[in-house]
């Protein structure tokens, strides 16, 4: 897994957007605030990845942390924080492969 967040382009922008949009609007089926409501029992590697996102969120003084998708093998999670500096809402959007941010305003 990545250790920061980027903001690389505007389609990662998008993509992070089009999650957390999706999280935080109530349309998602479930959402969870923590692994052992995605998964009856995750595997230690899953459990791992958790800390790992609650860490990031926690360092970047992160709220509202949420599971957005959990499938057997993976899954995907949104936070809410407010950029350094500038003080600007974002979302940050963390899957295996890549962590994105986006600005929320």
């Amino acid at each position: 897994m990545n250790t920061k967040i980027k903001n690389t382009s505007s389609k990662g922008q998008r993509i992070a957007r089009a999650a957390a949009e999706y999280a935080y609007s109530g349309r998602a089926y479930k959402h969870f605030t923590d692994i052992y409501q995605a998964y009856k029992k995750p595997s230690t590697a899953k459990v791992n990845a958790w800390y790992y996102c609650k860490n990031l969120c926690k360092s970047m003084n992160g709220y509202d942390l949420v599971i957005t998708a959990a499938g057997c093998q993976v899954f995907s999670v949104v936070f809410k924080f407010k950029e350094r500096g500038t003080g600007r809402p974002c979302y940050a959007y963390i899957t295996r492969d890549y962590n994105r941010f986006c600005y929320a305003d």
